[in-house]
């Protein structure tokens, strides 16, 4: 089924493509330019995501992609640590996923959460101030091994 013109030139993804163009001065022919683009030219199209939508980070950010291996790629600057249950980095060792630094995708409320005590405990109970995921981190589990 053909998109709704109509539609399709409302769109974001249109109103992107357009900014692309005007601001940036790239033209895209169709989406599947576009896309050839966004996965050949990862750093700026990501960047460009940033800017367009007006992205703010409190903290990092400035570095879209710092690490291009997969897995463990660091996209914006996330501080991702392996860490024993006594708080202490593990090298080379699975222990509890943790985030040591702030960054803009972790959260920050859970829905229904009205005093904040359910995200604190299923996020920060375990280390004073510091993001533990509900993953464990194994690095036997990485691809450039």
């Amino acid at each position: 089924m053909a998109a709704n013109p109509e539609r399709a030139a409302h769109s974001t993804l249109t109103r992107y493509m357009n900014w692309l163009r005007d601001e940036r001065g790239m033209q895209f022919a169709d989406y599947a330019e576009l896309w050839n683009w966004s996965v050949e030219e990862l750093e700026e199209f990501w960047a460009s995501l940033v800017e367009f939508f007006k992205v703010r980070f409190s903290e990092g950010g400035t570095t879209v992609l710092g690490e291009r291996s997969m897995p463990g790629a660091q996209w914006f600057g996330a501080a991702v640590e392996s860490w024993d249950p006594d708080g202490k980095p593990l090298i080379d060792d699975v222990g509890e996923l943790v985030i040591t630094q702030p960054m803009p995708s972790l959260p920050i409320f859970l829905w229904g959460d009205e005093d904040g005590l359910r995200l604190i405990d299923s996020y920060y109970s375990m280390y004073t101030g510091i993001w533990r995921g509900p993953e464990i981190a194994d690095p036997r589990l990485s691809l450039s091994r």
